[in-house]
């Protein structure tokens, strides 16, 4: 971050402090509106908050190094702090946090290298634990994860559940979101969600709401021999039979579709956010999440 960028976010962060959550911004309504311009560069990933909404973390390239690193701010009386680095995420890379549900883990992709596996390195699933004075050391997730290749944004239910794009054995095409479920011993094997979730497409950048009822995520299709299936942001419902509704399109108006990724709902369920990134531009928006639950097909 450079030091003009810096001054600008801490004035702009703490400026925010009489208008609470959200970094003081003006919520938006139904049309898509870039998020908080001026305090977040818009890289690789989206910004998530804490269930409580007092805490935010986000993925952007600092230092002469260019490794991108998990950045925070919290709030008190005294409006969002000036932002820092994690503490998890100084010497090695971090990208696409994500809190889950109960507040309690934080989870976040890193290709530090795994001592495990005799210092390899490349893309995993790490996870730190809050503790009395912040967060744990990092650690990897278990090998039903982290045994293959996965990569980009993940997301977890309340039970445990973790969703990821992955490019694995036993897909439908190309990149597909897989499943490991949680028991009480550990997790189970990766699973690929059948269709209508995956296709012969590239399904990627998985969000599961906290309960588990719907699930977003992105699709494209390369290719003249495509099947005729929506692509861009979609979003699919848990249906009575436990099975998942055919994915529709996730209006944003004003959006390229094809062009947003990473989608994540806030954990007060009011707003959606995501990023647009194409070769022109990268830039976070959010918008009313009514834009997804009006999608809801069931009864």
């Amino acid at each position: 971050m450079s030091g003009f960028q810096g001054i600008a976010v801490a004035a702009l962060l703490a400026g925010a402090a009489a208008s609470g959550p959200y970094l003081g911004q003006t919520p938006p309504g139904v049309t898509p509106e870039p998020f908080a311009v001026a305090a977040i560069a818009p890289d690789h990933s989206v910004p998530v908050f804490a269930p409580d909404r007092v805490e935010v973390y986000w993925a952007q390239r600092t230092g002469a190094d260019g490794i991108r690193r998990i950045h925070h701010s919290y709030f008190s009386r005294r409006g969002w702090s000036p932002p820092q680095i994690a503490s998890f995420s100084g010497r090695w890379d971090g990208d696409c946090p994500l809190i889950t549900p109960d507040g309690r883990q934080l989870i976040f992709n890193s290709s530090r290298p795994l001592a495990a596996e005799g210092g390899s390195r490349r893309e995993r699933l790490w996870t730190v634990s809050r503790t009395g004075s912040g967060w744990s050391s990092p650690r990897a997730l278990p090998v039903e994860i982290n045994g293959d290749h996965l990569h980009w944004q993940a997301s977890v239910d309340t039970v445990g559940n973790v969703y990821f794009g992955a490019d694995r054995f036993g897909g439908q095409g190309r990149d597909d979101i897989f499943v490991c479920r949680r028991t009480g011993a550990g997790y189970r094997a990766a699973q690929s969600l059948a269709p209508p979730i995956n296709t012969a497409c590239h399904e990627s950048t998985p969000f599961v709401s906290p309960d588990g009822d719907y699930l977003l995520f992105v699709r494209t299709c390369y290719g003249v021999d495509t099947p005729d299936v929506p692509t861009g942001l979609l979003v699919s419902f848990r249906l009575p039979d436990g099975a998942w509704s055919v994915p529709v399109a996730v209006p944003l108006a004003g959006v390229q579709a094809d062009d947003a990724v990473c989608p994540t709902v806030t954990p007060d369920s009011r707003f959606l956010f995501f990023l647009v990134l194409n070769q022109d531009r990268r830039q976070i928006y959010w918008v009313d999440a009514s834009v997804v639950h009006d999608q809801d097909p069931r009864p």
